[in-house]
């Protein structure tokens, strides 16, 4: 990696998909599986918002939107991106007025917190609209939940969401190269795996052929060591950690392993 650094915002109205324009000039790169954490006490013990930024430095890095001033959104709502679950569902936010394919854009795509229990995509509805007025293809998805749905099915659902949008490229015109993923709590777990993991399962196929892994990622307080967490209430037999997974660290150290985004 070329570049780390750390910056700090105080404001918690930044919008994620604004970060490129705040960053110094110097790390304004290409993102090749970019890692971008916004965090208090886990990882900036100042408590204030925070953002970490490890980016691979390529030698041109791809343009923002252009457009001037701000732009009227179209939405379209649960739009299905798999078969079998109720949930398996997104939201789609364009700029609007636009022809279908006419330009090729980054796409941000959200995935909301709820401790892999709960939660909603519309959530993340604001960010989302307010990142197709910049001129970016925003989606915010729902994934399969816990208790009833153990790990990984919140994974495959997350990695099947990045794929869907790929293959839907021309319609939404987006860009295959930019595609960032948005995740807090919960859902920022799911984008870090984005950036980390390859495709676990790639048995439908007409995905085969797109990648799940994102070229950015911005973590909004996820957890990233599952192990570290082992002696947290979360890992009780009612915890979220423990419900998400299925089985306790004693029974299942390997797995807890490779549900964390950092092993």
């Amino acid at each position: 990696m070329t570049h780390a650094r750390t910056f700090l915002q105080r404001s918690r109205h930044d919008t994620v998909f604004n970060f490129r324009r705040r960053v110094p000039d110097d790390l304004r790169v290409a993102y090749d599986a970019a890692l971008v954490v916004v965090g208090g006490p886990l990882f900036l013990r100042s408590g204030r918002v925070g953002v970490v930024i490890v980016a691979q430095q390529q030698e041109q890095a791809p343009a923002a939107p252009s457009h001037s001033g701000r732009l009227e959104v179209s939405v379209e709502k649960d739009v299905p991106y798999g078969a079998g679950h109720e949930r398996l569902k997104l939201d789609v936010y364009l700029p609007k007025g636009e022809a279908a394919g006419a330009r090729s854009r980054p796409a941000v795509i959200f995935f909301h917190g709820g401790g892999w229990r709960g939660g909603d995509k519309s959530r993340f509805a604001w960010h989302a609209s307010d990142a197709a007025t910049l001129g970016y293809a925003a989606f915010s998805a729902n994934y399969r939940l816990a208790p009833q749905h153990h790990y990984p099915a919140a994974v495959d659902d997350a990695q099947r969401v990045v794929r869907w949008v790929r293959a839907h490229a021309a319609p939404y015109g987006v860009d295959l190269r930019r595609v960032c993923a948005v995740g807090s709590s919960a859902g920022g777990h799911l984008v870090a795996l984005l950036g980390a993991r390859d495709t676990r399962d790639n048995s439908d196929p007409e995905l085969a052929r797109f990648s799940s892994r994102v070229t950015c990622v911005v973590d909004y307080f996820g957890p990233s060591s599952f192990a570290g967490m082992s002696a947290s209430k979360e890992a009780s037999e009612k915890g979220a950690l423990f419900q998400f997974i299925g089985k306790s660290y004693a029974d299942a150290p390997d797995l807890w392993a490779e549900a964390s985004p950092l092993t």
